[in-house]
């Protein structure tokens, strides 16, 4: 059966006493479960189109968790062999996350955030494109922002047919499409976070926080809509708070199911629902940075 692959907060084996985000597989009925990666962290797990490769990020040094510090993008294989595993720094002095296969397997995106060089106040972010062999890494867009302004790119990941990416910016938190270059941004009249199509290509399915006033607080949803930002719906209205769930959502190979994480801190649950957000069921395992499928 096909496997989610998500990362959990863990003790480090090389580093006694601490804790940081190590890969694990999860089979989605629950009744199997174990740790894939042992010698490097591995968040924002991110599964190829054939189920054989985990691409992830990960510290350059394994002891380096300063914000801003180097950062290396992975690719292991599914079954965890270390002969499997490859890495490569694709830019100096940078924070790389949120990563996403190409439908052809061929590319990986992700989003970057580095200090600029030419003022220390400042955060350059954008989107990314790489080759699943790790050459060849291309910048796809260009936001700059100074301390409290945030202008940075959401999840990024493409469409069906591998000729358009999808991401967010959180200075509106508009979803928003570009070609697979780069050229031709569009932005959609949706306010929303970590947009995925599903596998047919006929919707994109996305979180949408909502403020409720009688708490005091934002309350997140997942929702649906049409490529063209029309027919917006909510499908999974959970309640939690944005504080308790991780804005990630993984699409079953088949495109009939998908999975979304309640918390991403702490002990949390794993829930799995059809396509259209009904039938959610629990399964085993939670507090994951990511969710791969």
């Amino acid at each position: 059966m096909d496997r989610l692959f998500t990362s959990q907060a863990e003790p480090l084996p090389w580093l006694p006493g601490l804790n940081g985000m190590l890969l694990f597989y999860l089979e989605t009925d629950g009744s199997d479960s174990a740790e894939l990666l042992t010698t490097r962290e591995c968040w924002d797990p991110a599964v190829s189109p054939d189920h054989k490769h985990v691409a992830c990020g990960t510290f350059v040094i394994p002891t380096d968790s300063v914000q801003f510090q180097s950062t290396e993008l992975i690719v292991v294989t599914t079954d965890g062999t270390a002969a499997g595993t490859s890495a490569s720094t694709p830019l100096a002095n940078v924070q790389t996350f949120s990563y996403a296969w190409s439908p052809d397997g061929k590319k990986i995106v992700f989003v970057g955030a580095r200090k600029d060089p030419a003022n220390s106040a400042n955060t350059l972010v954008g989107v990314f494109t790489i080759n699943a062999d790790l050459s060849g890494m291309t910048q796809l867009t260009s936001e700059s922002f100074a301390g409290n302004t945030i202008r940075s790119p959401g999840p990024a990941s493409f469409s069906p047919d591998g000729k358009s990416i999808i991401y967010n910016v959180t200075a509106d938190n508009n979803i928003r499409v570009m070609n697979v270059d780069g050229t031709n941004p569009m932005v959609l009249p949706v306010v929303g976070d970590g947009p995925v199509f599903t596998r047919d290509g006929s919707k994109i399915l996305f979180v949408n926080f909502t403020w409720d006033s009688a708490q005091s607080r934002y309350i997140s949803q997942i929702e649906s809509m049409n490529p063209d930002g029309n027919n917006v719906q909510a499908i999974v209205n959970p309640g939690f708070s944005v504080q308790d769930f991780y804005y990630d959502i993984a699409i079953s190979p088949d495109g009939l199911q998908i999975a979304y994480d309640d918390s991403n801190v702490g002990p949390g649950k794993i829930y799995i629902a059809n396509v259209d957000g009904s039938g959610a069921t629990a399964i085993p395992g939670g507090g994951s940075q990511g969710i791969g499928w």
